[in-house]
């Protein structure tokens, strides 16, 4: 930045120097492209002494890159006060104080030339960093090298800076993760992973992420490596939301009302960026701040929703035919089987209905179901990154309960449906201990929390639906010399369930619930809760008796699991000889199997 004096936002006495600013930006996400937006304008708006910003810019050449910047950075309403401010003079002010460079921070040098490098080293006295990727349905390859391995290009590249002041590095208030209560303004250390007692090896994740290409054996443009990579990168997000909301393409959803988000204002994140440049200038040292909002205004989901509902009403949008998008409350659900079942209802019916006709019709439909079955998928995805909490709820809430009353409990075994261990005990700390249920808990034994947790928690990667839960026998003989007290709650209250899988959880998965507590030398209690439903669609006065073996809900009727699973294996066949193992009709036919058992038994 250069300034002609001692005045402006970064007014100093010792100033006798221009300032130069190196922004890399990634277009289209709120963290970095936005932010980049909202600081260029701020710095151009109150410092226009400023002698040269360079922003790095995702485009094939220099004109493409300087067209983007025109169109997505300065085109915006944001620079109407600087637009009016310079009249005819705007378009050369902003040419003379903006530099448009057309690279990637996943490049070594960015992928410039060395002559341009050479150039920015001599030049830049301040660097800006705030190109990463928000956006957690991203490809974990395409996340990676954004987030680690840009930032260790321009690490390299701010070495060779002659003149350089200061680098500001930014990064959303998820970097602590989940963390809860306290954090402190302290560095993270090379490796130093979220994960209590883990370490992170970039090294390492990189090979991963060769080593799966490597296996799928296919090109980077092939749909399965992108499904893939998404896949292993997958975490919870909002900004899908936010956009869908504002398309009106969001018609329900599923979501805690009372769990806090830190959200904060984007200006207030560009003063906080803009006042550390000013108070750390040109000092040897590495400062962190934590410019966050859940301890002082906590900002609930519940509020968010109504926020945005308020917003859209007195700002309506219009679509691209220019008529007004008419602003709806969304339909929200506390529970997961409440949303499937309206979305089986909203979407899975009418694709059905609309397959059977686009069929009849020679494919007029075609493009609306594909739509349609888009939208559909697309919102089961997020959903389901954001309804676990419904999964371990009563497990968490029992736990909690447990750790809270009687401290002195030796260990809690928590079964937890994952590929392993550590995927186990991620869910656990993610979805259990997280919530702020824990909070009494945190606050009690404060800096000690996580390893009081780690000392009374054991996740076990395993399903019910498997003998002995899929553990190897060590481990089973292990538990069954050291538990005395099973605890039982895993079962589906999903009546839309596939037949297969709920027979699975709910029946087979007592059996060998029931097997493995006949192993178990020092067992005092076995403890089975089953949902209110257990007693069916029955009316008055309902005795506290056991079921027998066998025994169904309707009057006159038997249940004979082997029988039950002898059906589904039979049906199963049967599809497979006609289909050649079509998975969509196998899954359509086990629901309807379910439905149609439900109702008899």
């Amino acid at each position: 930045m250069e300034t002609g004096g001692n005045s402006g936002a970064f007014q100093r006495q010792d100033y006798t120097h221009h300032r130069r600013y190196w922004l890399p930006g990634k277009m289209c996400q709120f963290h970095s492209w936005y932010q980049c937006k909202v600081l260029v304008e701020k710095i151009l708006r109150v410092q226009p002494e400023v002698r040269k910003l360079y922003l790095l810019v995702r485009a094939p050449d220099a004109i493409a890159a300087e067209e983007r910047v025109l169109t997505e950075v300065v085109g915006n309403g944001l620079f109407d006060v600087l637009r009016e401010q310079y009249g005819a003079g705007f378009h050369s002010f902003i040419k003379e104080k903006i530099y448009a460079l057309p690279g990637d921070v996943t490049h070594e040098n960015f992928g410039l030339e060395s002559y341009d490098i050479l150039q920015l080293s001599q030049k830049v006295d301040i660097i800006v960093n705030g190109a990463a990727t928000t956006n957690f349905m991203e490809r974990y390859d395409v996340a990676l090298a954004t987030n680690t391995t840009g930032v260790v290009h321009l690490c390299q590249f701010a070495k060779q800076c002659d003149n350089l002041k200061m680098v500001l590095h930014v990064s959303t208030a998820y970097v602590a993760g989940e963390q809860a209560g306290q954090i402190f303004e302290k560095p993270f250390q090379m490796g130093t992973a979220l994960r209590l007692d883990y370490q992170l090896d970039i090294e390492a994740e990189l090979q991963l992420v060769d080593k799966i290409k490597s296996e799928l054996g296919i090109n980077s443009d092939s749909k399965l490596e992108k499904i893939t990579m998404r896949k292993l990168g997958l975490e919870r997000t909002i900004d899908v939301i936010f956009v869908a909301y504002n398309d009106q393409t969001l018609p329900c959803f599923i979501f805690d009302g009372s769990v806090i988000f830190d959200l904060i204002p984007g200006d207030m994140v560009i003063n906080a960026m803009m006042a550390a440049i000013n108070s750390q200038w040109n000092k040897q040292a590495q400062v962190i701040y934590h410019v966050t909002s859940s301890h002082q205004n906590p900002l609930p989901l519940s509020l968010i929703e109504e926020s945005l509902y308020k917003y859209f009403h007195k700002n309506p949008r219009t679509s691209k035919d220019g008529k007004t998008i008419q602003n709806e409350k969304i339909l929200t659900f506390n529970r997961l089987v409440y949303f499937q079942a309206y979305m089986i209802l909203r979407y899975k019916v009418p694709l059905e209905m609309m397959r059977a006709a686009n069929v009849l019709l020679g494919g007029i439909y075609t493009k609306n179901y594909y739509e349609l079955n888009r939208g559909y998928n697309i919102l089961m995805t997020v959903a389901k990154l954001y309804a676990p909490y419904v999964f371990f709820k009563g497990c968490a809430v029992l736990v909690e309960k447990i750790l809270r009353v009687q401290p002195e409990v030796r260990k809690l075994y928590l079964l937890v449906r994952a590929p392993d261990a550590t995927a186990a005990e991620e869910r656990v700390l993610a979805e259990v201990v997280g919530k702020g249920l824990f909070d009494v808990l945190r606050k009690q034994h404060s800096a000690a929390f996580y390893s009081f947790i780690k000392k009374k928690i054991c996740p076990l990667a395993g399903d019910v639906m498997h003998e002995n839960f899929g553990l190897g026998s060590s481990e089973i003989l292990r538990l069954s010399q050291e538990v005395d007290i099973i605890v039982n709650g895993a079962a589906t209250t999903n009546f839309m369930e596939r037949y297969d899988v709920a027979l699975a959880t709910n029946t087979e998965g007592v059996v060998h619930l029931c097997h493995f507590a006949k192993q178990c030398d020092n067992l005092k209690m076995l403890l089975h809760v089953s949902t209110a439903y257990v007693a069916g669609e029955q009316a008055g006065l309902l005795l506290e008796k056991p079921f027998q073996i066998c025994e169904a809900l309707r009057q006159g009727y038997t249940l004979d699991v082997e029988a039950e699973v002898q059906l589904v294996d039979r049906i199963k066949s049967k599809l497979r000889i006609k289909s050649s193992i079509d998975n969509k009709l196998e899954k359509t036919t086990m629901k309807k199997l379910g439905l149609k058992r439900n109702i008899i038994t």
